[in-house]
């Protein structure tokens, strides 16, 4: 039986959904809010926290050259601090080096 709350999601999500995306970084449209969005069923920020649950959801403004970051805890996002995001990019790559 295929799960009723991929209806509700738009076809990027559903993708996103049907192949287990660890990390999104939405390019924001307009002022942000559509991104920042926390409606039950219609709202991005709550389609990726509730029904789409990445490790990651980052939100990128081009104009302000701004990126926040959540990180999913639990069953909610938490917005990633800069130092933690620049501690967890530094382990990321040095891993990557000792591969």
């Amino acid at each position: 039986m295929k799960n009723p709350l991929v209806f509700r999601a738009n076809e990027r999500q559903r993708n996103l959904l049907n192949h287990g995306s660890v990390n999104v970084l939405e390019f924001v449209s307009g002022d942000g809010s559509e991104e920042r969005d926390k409606t039950p069923w219609t709202g991005k920020f709550w389609i990726y926290e509730q029904i789409i649950r990445p490790a990651f959801y980052g939100i990128y403004e081009v104009r302000q050259s701004r990126v926040e970051v959540y990180h999913l805890i639990e069953d909610y996002y938490e917005l990633v601090s800069a130092n933690e995001l620049a501690m967890s990019a530094k382990t990321i790559y040095t891993s990557y080096l000792e591969r």
